[in-house]
């Protein structure tokens, strides 16, 4: 072998080497909001990738500690199966949920955090949301302007474009919010962002969505008060206005619904709303769990067994046919509150040990000086109140690949 082969095998191979992961990395953060094929396509490259790179070596007893608590839930599912009686949906949920463990798992251990510029990591993310969000925006105009109907860019029309859910979607663009607040970038483009993000917002109306969107701009406000900036002072308490004459000036507005009035059951009325069967599904799952509440009915049988006691519920009760098919309907669909399905599937006891691994992250996250870790991660368990964001994917990727990466960030940036 010539001496010009054996250098370019020292230096070229390794860079390629670093290159291949991180590029895998950044098109996976690209891929959240452009379609969820992208995205699982892009799990596949960087799950693919990383085998290559792998070096089992024992990590820092901190950093594993904080793997083992992140991934909690994926390990008491894996428990869960030996003691349920729904096997097929517990070994369902197991495979689906399997990137929470083996995603940080391999972001560990292929040591991804020293070898991605995390600018460009965080500029891949905002990038992505930012194309996603132009689309969803340009194609609903035309869809107005073509048919002469509003609602072809509001909420689900408005996401469904790149088939994605407008809560989901609305996480995704408030997470490219929080970045673009962290990065230099030139002030007009800056501007520009936010302009298209909270738009986005607001046209995705989803309540959680513009209510974390409000304390955001809440913050930026109070920061502006403190530093003095009144130009951005001033962009703050336009956006609040907007946002608050927005909400209460058009009967339509989703944010209405929270402060609506309500009758004790609406349920197939024409006040039936989002709020209304979510409260509907949480009374419900409670009365039920009542039954056996420190284990819970085992992993998975919230498919079948809450069912089938709202199906013995409407037998033994006197319901109007409206309300029958509003209550079958609605117990098909998951519990919209992943602490609550955890609670009916494992009891009070696997709650408690849930809730005890994201008190261990946190403290890992303070003990390490991670405010932006710790913001995303409380993106995620503010819509773990109004979603189960940890039996779908669209939960599942974002969950799995954002935080672990913000956790293991170097403190010196790349």
């Amino acid at each position: 072998m010539s001496i010009s082969t054996r250098i370019m095998k020292l230096n070229i191979i390794p860079h390629l080497e670093k290159n291949a992961l991180a590029f895998a990395i950044y098109l996976f953060a690209f891929s959240f909001s452009l379609t969820p094929f992208f995205s699982s396509m892009s799990l596949l490259l960087f799950s693919a990738t990383s085998l290559f790179y792998l070096k089992i070596k024992l990590p820092k007893r901190s950093d594993l500690l904080f793997l083992l608590s992140y991934s909690f839930i994926f390990l008491m599912y894996l428990v869960g199966i030996f003691f349920t009686d729904f096997q097929n949906r517990a070994l369902e949920l197991i495979v689906r949920t399997s990137p929470i463990l083996f995603v940080p798992f391999l972001l560990l251990f292929t040591k991804a955090s020293i070898k991605i510029n995390y600018f460009k990591l965080k500029l891949c993310f905002i990038s992505g949301v930012f194309v996603s969000c132009l689309i969803s925006i340009i194609y609903g105009i035309f869809r107005v302007l073509r048919d002469g109907d509003l609602q072809h860019i509001l909420y689900f029309e408005f996401a469904g474009i790149l088939d994605l859910h407008p809560l989901y979607y609305s996480i995704y663009i408030i997470t490219a919010l929080v970045f673009l607040n962290k990065i230099v970038f030139k002030p007009f483009y800056k501007a520009f962002g936010y302009f298209v993000f909270g738009t986005s917002i607001l046209l995705l109306q989803s309540k959680l969505g513009i209510l974390i969107l409000v304390f955001v701009l809440g913050h930026f406000v109070y920061i502006s008060v403190k530093r003095k900036h009144y130009t951005y002072l001033f962009i703050g308490i336009t956006s609040l206005c907007f946002i608050f004459f927005s909400a209460f000036a058009f009967d339509g507005n989703r944010l209405n619904e929270l402060f609506s009035s309500r009758e004790r059951n609406e349920l197939g009325t024409s006040r039936e709303d989002g709020v209304t069967q979510r409260i509907w599904l949480w009374e419900t799952a409670t009365k039920q769990l009542q039954e056996n509440p420190l284990f819970g009915f085992g992993l998975g049988s919230k498919k079948d067994m809450f069912k089938w006691k709202v199906e013995k519920d409407i037998l033994m009760n006197n319901y109007d046919w409206p309300t029958i098919r509003a209550m079958k309907l609605i117990s098909t669909w998951n519990l919209h509150n992943n602490y609550l399905q955890i609670c009916y599937e494992f009891g009070i006891l696997g709650l408690i040990y849930f809730l005890a691994s994201i008190l261990v992250c946190i403290r890992l996250a303070m003990l390490r000086s991670k405010p932006l870790f710790l913001s995303v991660y409380t993106l995620i368990l503010a819509l773990l109140f109004v979603e189960v964001a940890l039996n779908r994917q669209m939960g599942i990727y974002f969950y799995a690949f954002i935080p672990p990466l913000l956790f293991w960030e170097p403190k010196v940036r790349q």
